[in-house]
């Protein structure tokens, strides 16, 4: 069975996506999971700057061409880190240091459509260490 880092402090969604969660503020990045079965990430488009549970909000491309878009699971409006298209290249190494964006939370205690570490190892069916 295979095995990724999954800090138990984040927030995931089925794709693959952590959210660090903090006063009504959720960054978005890109778990170990998620780099490792998509490959290299070469580019990200944000889509919406208002998201909607459940609606496309961006997309990315990994280093072969193949672009597929995303869908977002906290409503709320994006703020952009002034940097987020350089840590695309950063994330391949260490997914856990970059943030692309963050997200000004409708309903800051809404947990919907996210999973615990725990829960998301489980779904995607590997064996979770949560140290680095």
């Amino acid at each position: 069975m295979a095995t990724f880092h999954t800090p138990k402090d984040l927030w995931y969604n089925k794709d693959g996506f952590w959210y660090r969660i903090n006063d009504g503020v959720a960054e978005v990045g890109i778990s170990d999971w998620l780099q490792d079965n998509w490959g290299a990430f070469a580019g990200v488009q944000i889509l919406e700057f208002e998201t909607r549970r459940g609606a496309p909000y961006w997309t990315l491309q990994d280093s072969g061409g193949r672009v597929q878009e995303f869908n977002i699971e906290v409503p709320g409006d994006i703020v952009l880190d002034p940097e987020y298209e350089n840590h695309i290249y950063s994330v391949n190494n260490q997914p856990y240091q970059y943030v692309f964006h963050n997200i000004q939370m409708h309903h800051p205690d809404d947990r919907t459509g996210l999973m615990t570490a725990d829960q998301f190892a489980a779904a995607k069916g590997y064996t979770p260490y949560y140290e680095l």
